[in-house]
Parts: structure tokens; sequence; C-alpha cells
């Protein structure tokens, strides 16, 4: 959180929260610039450190839907999302100097190396294994406008093209599985 405890979610306030956050910030440059326009319009950033994935230095955020693990290289660009209805653990692991982070999700195990700040590590477990949990509430989502991302459709609506939509919004956090099932079940009541 900010030093406020709000939730940064303007392009400002996620500038001001890395600032706080980042003990380095040299080789995280281009990826802090880019992460604002990464989120969503209302995800909200709650911590951030740098780190190694897979061989690769880049910037570790943790939003109030998911942790993003963002790399702007030279040549290539790569974005690694994990929503927190796919993280089934969250683990700290300890060094001298520095500390790590193992996300289990479902087939995969993905560690974040070399974050400097061994409290930074701390708090990113803790707030992920809290919201995995339910100890955070999911954030709530304004109702959707269109007739597709409620899960209504008319009758000359595609069936499949919005329930593909509804896995979309199951995936991306916006919708539970139960919620998913329900208007699945809805959409194909009405064929």
């Amino acid at each position: 959180m900010t030093t406020n405890d709000t939730p940064a979610t303007t392009s400002e306030a996620i500038k001001t929260l890395l600032n706080e956050k980042l003990d380095g910030k040299l080789l995280v440059r281009k990826e802090i610039r880019r992460l604002p326009e990464l989120m969503d319009p209302g995800e909200a950033l709650i911590t951030a450190c740098s780190g190694t994935y897979e061989s690769r230095n880049g910037l570790l955020a943790v939003t109030d839907r998911r942790v993003l693990f963002v790399d702007e290289g030279v040549v290539r660009s790569r974005l690694e999302e994990f929503h927190y209805c796919r993280i089934s653990s969250a683990q700290r692991h300890s060094k001298l100097m520095s500390a790590s982070v193992t996300f289990i999700t479902s087939g995969n195990k993905a560690t974040i190396k070399d974050i400097l700040s061994k409290d930074r590590a701390e708090e990113i477990v803790s707030y992920v294994s809290r919201r995995i949990t339910g100890d955070i509430e999911r954030p709530t989502v304004p109702e959707p406008t269109s007739a597709a991302a409620n899960g209504t459709a008319d009758k000359g609506d595609n069936p499949l093209a919005t329930i593909k939509r509804l896995a979309e919004l199951r995936d991306a956090g916006v919708l539970s599985d139960a919620e998913f099932e329900a208007k699945k079940a809805e959409v194909l009541g009405r064929i």
C-alpha cells in the first residue's frame, strides 16, 4: 500500500508507490514506465519489487487482481501474469542478502529470485497468501454495461462467443468460477 494505505490506481499514484517501494530502479526503468499501461482500468497496485525470473531481470508487481512480472528488453518484451484464482500457494525463501518468492499454480512453479528487500518479499507473500485464501475480498467490479459482459445475450447473439467472453472474464478474475458457471448455464438455457 502507499503511505496513506490507499491502493495506487492512477499513473501518478503508481509511480509514487513504485518510488516508495523499489530499492533499485536502475534495471527496471522501462518496466516502471510501462506498468501503468499494462494495468486494467481501476486495477490497484499494492506493492512491487525488482527481481529475476527465468534468468531475466524485471519488475514484479502485485495488484488487487493479479501478480505481474514485466520484462522490457531491447529486442523483446515479456509479461507473465499470475491470476489469484490460479495460484494455490505462495512461498518466500531468504538468503543472506536477498530473497525469492515462489508461486505454485496449476501445473507450474514460478520463482522470482534476487529480490533485494526481504521485507518486500514478505509483504508480497503475505498479501498473495491472504488474497488466495479469501482473507482479502476480491475487488468489486463495476456493473458491466454491455449485454455480453454480464452474460446476457440477445437471441441473435452467438452463445459460444458469449461463453468465451465469460471465460475471459473468469480468467481475468472479474467473475468467480461459480458466477461463470451460473452465467454459462443461463446462456445455454436460452438455446
